[in-house]
């Protein structure tokens, strides 16, 4: 009876440890109050602004579905500008019913958000941000910047998390100066920049929707992890000026009027998927190394154009259905190596003022040829070939896999040279899904004609 009275009672001493030292971690852990603000005024705080004034590092602010237009004035870089939303602590503002409901409106404000001097526990999400903007015309882009424009989202040495907000009809959309902010899963739209980087702003911009702009993104001596984008609809996509080296990975660019990408020295172009756009990929006035690899380009006029550039390495790229698959008019020490280059109607073309080291690139299906200008065919010589890469999907389908016994496929180079892979895609097909289809829907696929092999 004892023994059991005192197995008991250590049971039950356990158990209030336990339950005190919860008790203690409750009480220790700093908890961050909670704002509500309302359109009306009647909440926690009467406006966003003064809710964030209130605030202290770690606490949240939850604005209700409406229209916010209040503005003040502060200094940014000794200049007064008429601001909507001043965020300038460690705290979360954050738009209760969406970005679809909950607007800062900025009609004569310099700035919608100004975030400032914060770490990246500041956040910005479910807002739509509107100021103003001008429209333009593709005749109008160059390499810099006009000044005086009015700006959505600006962060200024701050590495705050920007997500889920709606960004358009804004100059500039996102502004970051001297920032390694957070910027995902926004959409960001009609601006004459949608993202612009400045001064050592080596943010992360990941999968957002970037669309309708004179330029998309622009990179200026800064070094932003751009990934998982859909970049689309511009007259440029991407333009790294200055020392700026970004890594450009994963991403989807099409539908540019002058260029999807342009950039300078340092710059790692890898695993995108570059279509219809005038010029995909151009390299200029390079003095270090860029990389290009892995990447399909569909569908462009020039897949990737050189222009003054050096130490380029242009690899393991797969290119369909464009006009000149590489285009170099200046360039010295380039590499262009184990690129597949499908039904073009130029695969390399050189201008004297080329100096390039060719090596097992296999040019399928040139209309017009392999190569030309003041490159000679290189068919049959370093590992260059001009097979049918045998993808796994029909030619325009997307899948650019390679079959087992492709001669691109790493081992099976038919003059037996080590060529490693050729093209961005490694051997293998996979499970094809069939369903059922008509004998008539049967015979017009075989009835049609690819007006690209004419």
């Amino acid at each position: 009876m004892l023994r059991r009275q005192m197995k008991r009672m250590g049971k039950l001493s356990f158990i209030a440890i336990v339950f005190g030292w919860m008790l203690a971690l409750s009480f220790s852990a700093p908890r961050g109050r909670t704002w509500y603000v309302k359109p009306d005024g009647t909440g926690d705080a009467p406006t966003v602004q003064a809710a964030v004034d209130s605030a202290v590092a770690g606490d949240s602010i939850y604005v209700a579905a409406g229209k916010y237009f209040d503005a003040r004035d502060i200094l940014v870089d000794g200049v007064t500008k008429r601001v909507n939303l001043h965020l300038y602590k460690n705290v979360k503002v954050i738009g209760e019913s969406g970005p679809e409901k909950t607007m800062i409106k900025g009609y004569e404000s310099d700035i919608g958000v100004y975030i400032e001097n914060v770490d990246s526990t500041a956040e910005l999400r479910n807002f739509i941000i509107e100021t103003s903007w001008e429209n333009y015309t593709c005749i109008d882009t160059g390499s810099t910047v006009p000044e005086h424009l009015h700006v959505g989202i600006e962060c200024r040495q701050a590495d705050a998390t920007v997500t889920e907000n709606l960004v358009h009809f804004n100059d500039i959309g996102v502004k970051l100066t001297d920032s390694a902010a957070l910027v995902m899963h926004n959409e960001i739209h009609h601006s004459l920049i949608n993202v612009l980087c400045r001064n050592g702003s080596n943010a992360v911009l990941s999968d957002n929707e970037i669309h309708d702009g004179m330029r998309l993104i622009h990179c200026d001596a800064s070094s932003p992890l751009i990934e998982a984008n859909e970049l689309r609809r511009a007259c440029e996509g991407i333009r790294a000026v200055g020392d700026a080296n970004p890594l450009i990975i994963n991403n989807t660019i099409h539908f540019t009027f002058n260029w999807a990408v342009v950039c300078r020295s340092g710059s790692v172009i890898d695993h995108n998927r570059i279509e219809d756009n005038a010029s995909a990929v151009r390299l200029e006035n390079s003095i270090s190394s860029v990389i290009v690899r892995n990447n399909v380009f569909y569908h462009n006029v020039i897949a990737i154009e050189v222009s003054s550039s050096a130490d380029a390495l242009i690899e393991k790229n797969t290119i369909d259905a464009c006009e000149f698959g590489i285009y170099c008019d200046n360039g010295s020490g380039l590499i262009i190596q184990n690129n597949i280059i499908s039904r073009p109607n130029f695969g390399i073309f050189c201008e004297a003022t080329c100096s390039l080291i060719i090596a097992c690139n296999d040019i399928f299906g040139a209309r017009v040829e392999p190569y030309s200008g003041t490159c000679p065919d290189l068919t049959g010589s370093d590992g260059n070939i001009s097979l049918d890469p045998e993808f796994c999907g029909i030619f325009g389908t997307g899948n650019y896999n390679l079959q087992s016994d492709s001669p691109c496929a790493s081992g099976n180079h038919p003059d037996g040279y080590n060529c490693d892979r050729i093209g961005a895609f490694e051997v293998g097909c996979g499970q094809v899904p069939t369903k059922r289809m008509s004998i008539g829907k049967l015979k017009s696929l075989f009835n049609k004609k690819d007006r690209r092999t004419e």
